[in-house]
């Protein structure tokens, strides 16, 4: 790009990339906190399974056996409830697969850089995964204070930090295009996308992860911001997102079809991957009973059990949970003109809460506040109250009413 294109593109742009601001800001934040958090054991299946294409099948053994520091975090949570919990038959239920649950999509897309950087390591050039130490043994007599120094000194693998990068990218174009959706419907008002990102800043931790939820939400950011520009290659975005995660990409469609009746056949794209796993296991109802009811949901309904009722009101607070709700709720006042909105915002908040409280899930209320936010900051005329708050910012310069 020439000095005179760039020129233009800045200066086209000046307000999008001004607004876009805490976002790069969130972002090196993420980059920052992800180094201390070794590759986590569903990333760690992500980064095989990627590794290991045209192969789509997943082992137990590559926790137990070839990673088994990344499960180590989970020896301490039988302590803390009286709920007992089979661990290991858990995730061998969870990962010995024939055919692993989550379409390939996403793996297939990350496939040449994880392959690129698998080489760069038989070459010596940095290191395998494998020889770097992960998430530390963790003594059994050891106190919360030494627990506190102990995750003071994780780091994460050389790998893990590059490929990292992918989401957080990932997450910096999402927030684009959101910032773009929005502008279309409410103008300038676009501009307080950021707060529930700011607010919501420790939801964070699940957007830099090496995982499919990455994608998923992506490719259905992508899908709303063409069908608002009444693009056909909506459909395809839609087929993308479905292919992500089994299951959880068809309810993410929910919001979409809603706002297109025609969208409710992009929901076919996952119909060959599931009958690959039907054929494979020789079972039609096998991908729903396995994966629908069945696999991890053990893991999952056992995190409900780990904390008491003030753990998790200190863990609502601590991930901005009540911003969240005030900035959002007041959707439902406008249900007639927004109902993708207010379906999307259940849809996010089953997937959220329903799930395990995974971080993963959990970050998918980042993208809901950063679209329904702006919508209700516009319906119900916050402007004049934002300003009277902000105005010794001097937030009004630059600033119309949208």
């Amino acid at each position: 790009m020439s000095k005179v294109k760039l020129a233009d593109f800045l200066n086209k742009h000046k307000r999008d990339l001004f607004w876009l601001l805490p976002v790069f800001l969130f972002s090196f934040i993420m980059v920052a906190s992800s180094w201390h958090v070794p590759m986590w054991m569903d990333e760690w299946t992500f980064y095989k399974l990627s590794l290991n294409l045209p192969s789509y099948s997943s082992s137990s053994d590559w926790l137990f056996k070839d990673r088994p520091s990344t499960i180590n975090p989970m020896d301490t949570w039988n302590d803390k409830t009286d709920l007992p919990l089979d661990r290991n038959a858990s995730l061998h239920w969870v990962y010995d697969n024939k055919v692993y649950g989550h379409g390939p999509l996403a793996p297939m897309l990350c496939w040449p850089i994880v392959k690129t950087l698998d080489k760069m390591a038989d070459k010596g050039w940095i290191a395998h995964i494998e020889a770097q130490p992960g998430y530390p043994v963790v003594p059994s007599n050891i106190t919360d204070i030494d627990m506190q120094k102990l995750n003071l000194t994780m780091n994460a693998e050389t790998i893990t930090k590059i490929l990292r990068f992918i989401p957080i990218i990932l997450f910096i174009i999402s927030m684009w295009l959101i910032y773009k959706i929005i502008y279309s419907k409410v103008g300038s008002s676009a501009f307080v996308f950021s707060i529930p990102v700011t607010t919501g800043i420790q939801l964070l931790s699940g957007v830099y992860l090496f995982y499919w939820d990455i994608w998923m939400m992506f490719f259905f950011v992508l899908t709303l911001y063409l069908m608002e520009r009444k693009s056909k290659w909506a459909y395809l975005a839609a087929c993308c997102m479905v292919n992500t995660k089994l299951f959880v990409g068809l309810v993410f469609l929910l919001p979409l079809i809603v706002k297109n009746w025609k969208m409710v056949f992009t929901g076919l794209a996952l119909i060959p991957f599931y009958l690959v796993i039907a054929y494979v296991n020789g079972d039609i109802w096998y991908p729903l009973i396995h994966y629908g009811t069945g696999a991890g949901m053990n893991l999952h309904n056992y995190v409900y059990h780990l904390y008491d009722l003030k753990g998790y009101g200190l863990l609502i607070l601590s991930l901005g949970i009540p911003f969240f709700l005030v900035m959002t709720i007041p959707i439902f006042w406008r249900i007639k003109k927004y109902p993708e909105y207010v379906v999307l915002f259940i849809v996010a908040n089953l997937y959220a809460w329903g799930s395990g409280l995974g971080m993963t899930h959990l970050s998918s209320l980042v993208y809901v506040g950063a679209l329904i936010f702006p919508l209700v900051f516009s319906e119900f005329n916050l402007y004049p109250k934002f300003y009277k708050v902000f105005s010794f910012f001097n937030f009004n310069k630059g600033i119309s009413k949208g």
